[in-house]
Parts: structure tokens; C-alpha cells; sequence
């Protein structure tokens, strides 16, 4: 028996993640995207980011990428020493370099876990503070090497 006294609503099973939910959360929040087949793919703050759902419909990975924010390859142990520092220090969501091309990129993600479903509260807070995350974390990168953070004018084609 539990401590708590259960009431009919405590007993409702919340609806399972769906990429369609994900986006009409988006779409009551006001945000651009598009839906590319499985994932949802936009621009946040410039950052060009992609959610999608993963393990059968349980997991919402938030990631998001710098795109034009790079560093000279040769600068990738500084990057990854940022990164680590950064994820020392956070509560929530991991940054880490990768490469591209001759370039260093750093990436950010979030993932939230739902496998028993998420109420329409819970999601809008989810995606809310994920994408808060995410670009606070490139932000900061940007700053940290003194590059120019990105417009609101990037497109998805700039950050393939």
C-alpha cells in the first residue's frame, strides 16, 4: 500500500512521446520548423537543431549544433577541454566538439526520457528547457572563443 492516497487522475497514464505531439507543442509555442520524415528540424536563437524520437517512441533527443561558429581544427583539444569544463558544470545536456570537415563544430543535446508518456505540461517544459540548454551552451562556446553569436536569418541549407 502507498503512502499516498491516489485519487482517479493520479491513476490516468499520460500519452505516449510522438513526434507529432512534439510538434504541435512547437506549433503552440510559435516556433518555425519543418518535419523531415522522422525528425523536426528549425532554428532556434541560429542554431540549427533537430529533434527526434528514439527508442520507440520513448526518448526526445533536443540536439543542437554551432553550424557557422567553428574553429580551426587545430583548436579541437580546446575545444573538447571547453566542452568538458562546460559539462563539469551543467545540470542538464552534454556539449561536445566534433569535426567537420576542417573544422571544429560543438554540439549540444538533451535528452528527455518518456517511455511511459509525458502530459502536455511536462513536454512543453521538456522541449522549453531543452532548447534554453542547448543554446545557452552554444552561446557560451561562442563567447568563450570569441566568435560572433549566429542571427535568427540562418537557414536550415547554411547548417547542413
Amino acid at each position: 500500500m502507498s503512502w499516498f492516497k491516489k485519487n482517479g487522475a493520479d491513476n490516468l497514464v499520460p500519452p505516449a512521446l510522438t513526434l507529432e505531439r512534439v510538434a504541435q507543442t512547437l506549433k503552440e509555442e510559435g516556433y518555425n520548423f519543418d518535419v523531415d520524415e522522422s525528425k523536426i528540424i528549425a532554428i532556434f536563437d541560429g542554431f540549427f537543431t533537430v529533434m527526434d524520437i528514439r527508442d520507440q517512441q520513448g526518448c526526445l533527443i533536443i540536439n543542437s549544433r554551432s553550424s557557422k561558429l567553428t574553429l580551426p581544427l587545430d583548436r579541437y583539444v580546446e575545444a573538447r577541454t571547453w566542452a568538458n569544463t562546460w559539462n563539469e558544470n551543467t545540470l542538464f545536456g552534454t556539449a561536445y566538439p566534433i569535426k567537420v570537415d576542417d573544422e571544429v563544430e560543438v554540439m549540444s543535446d538533451v535528452v528527455v526520457f518518456a517511455d511511459e508518456g509525458i502530459t502536455e505540461e511536462q513536454l512543453k517544459m521538456s522541449i522549453g528547457v531543452g532548447l534554453q540548454c542547448n543554446v545557452q551552451a552554444l552561446t557560451e562556446f561562442a563567447e568563450h572563443f570569441g566568435l560572433s553569436t549566429p542571427d535568427n536569418s540562418v537557414s536550415s541549407e547554411d547548417a547542413k
